[in-house]
Parts: structure tokens; C-alpha cells; sequence
């Protein structure tokens, strides 16, 4: 089953508040280091773990809605919040970074597709056609990264969009 197939949202009174921010820090090192804001609570009597890429407003007594799922501990891990007393909200950008991203690459798939490979010898002078290996390799690549980035792109935006739709209680 997916994750996009568990996702649920619950609602209540927030109590026990308790919040943190930690940085993490990107094992290649050219995207930089990040932040993840943590908020521990319980939602209801329901321990909830909230992490998100934006502050989070959230203090005892006031009406919370949580988007994510119940892992296997009792504790509901949310990647998404709206506070209905406050009117504030946020979420875990990483979905609209990672769907950004696949589509990126579906894009690049495109153009070694169906550019790549047939202006190749305008550019550089090289006489290649649909049928050498070269050309073949160049054509395949760009279809796998095609298929793979338009996959991963439908599914980032369907997950965000079941999150909008959980978070808003539509």
C-alpha cells in the first residue's frame, strides 16, 4: 500500500506542546543546509510528531487539523498543519521541491529525445541517425528520464493535492 493510500487527516484541541528546529545537512553539499521545524503534541489524547519547513504556530488549548499518518509506535507522523484558531498553516515543502524537480527531469528526457538526437549534427558536425548506438543510447536515456520524471511528477502532485484537500477537510 502507498503512503499517498495512508494518508489521513484528524483534528482536536492541541495540548503539550513542546517545539524544536533542526538543521540537516545535505550529504552532497551543493543544495546547501536546511532547516526542519519539529512539533511534538498531542491532538485529542493522540501523540502527534509534526515536521515541516516553516516555523509552526501552535500553542495549547488551540484547534488543530494534522495531514500524515499513524506509524507503527501509536504516534501520528504529520507532514502538514492548519491551525483553525490562528488561521495559520504550513507544511513539508519537500513535495513541491521534489515534483519540481521530476518534472525537470522529464523535461531534459524531452529535449534528448526529440532534440537532441535529430540536430545533433547540425550542432556539432557529427553525422548521427536513428539507428547508430550513440544516437540510440542518447534516445533511450532520454525516455527512461522522461517516464521516470513524468511519473514521479503526477505522483508529488497528486500527494500535494490529496494534502490540500485532507488539510481543508473538502
Amino acid at each position: 500500500m502507498n503512503v499517498l493510500a495512508q494518508l489521513k487527516s484528524i483534528e482536536g484541541i492541541a495540548s503539550d506542546v513542546r517545539q524544536t528546529r533542526a538543521t540537516i545537512i545535505s550529504s552532497d553539499g551543493a543544495w546547501g543546509n536546511s532547516h526542519l521545524y519539529e512539533c511534538f503534541f498531542r491532538l485529542s489524547g493522540t501523540p502527534v510528531a509534526l515536521r515541516v519547513t516553516d516555523p509552526i504556530f501552535i500553542e495549547d488549548g488551540e484547534t488543530v487539523r494534522v495531514v500524515g499518518i499513524h506509524n507503527g509506535n501509536g504516534v501520528f507522523d504529520a507532514v502538514a498543519y492548519y491551525n483553525r484558531t490562528s488561521g495559520a498553516s504550513g507544511n513539508y515543502g519537500q513535495g513541491t521541491v521534489e515534483k519540481f524537480f521530476a518534472l525537470g527531469m522529464a523535461v531534459v528526457g524531452g529535449i534528448m529525445v526529440f532534440l537532441i538526437v535529430p540536430f545533433t549534427n547540425l550542432f556539432f558536425r557529427v553525422d548521427i541517425h536513428f539507428g547508430d548506438p550513440l544516437s540510440l543510447m542518447i534516445a533511450f536515456t532520454g525516455l527512461l528520464l522522461l517516464i521516470w520524471g513524468g511519473i514521479r511528477f503526477l505522483q508529488r502532485r497528486s500527494e500535494i493535492r490529496t494534502i490540500k484537500i485532507l488539510l481543508n477537510d473538502e
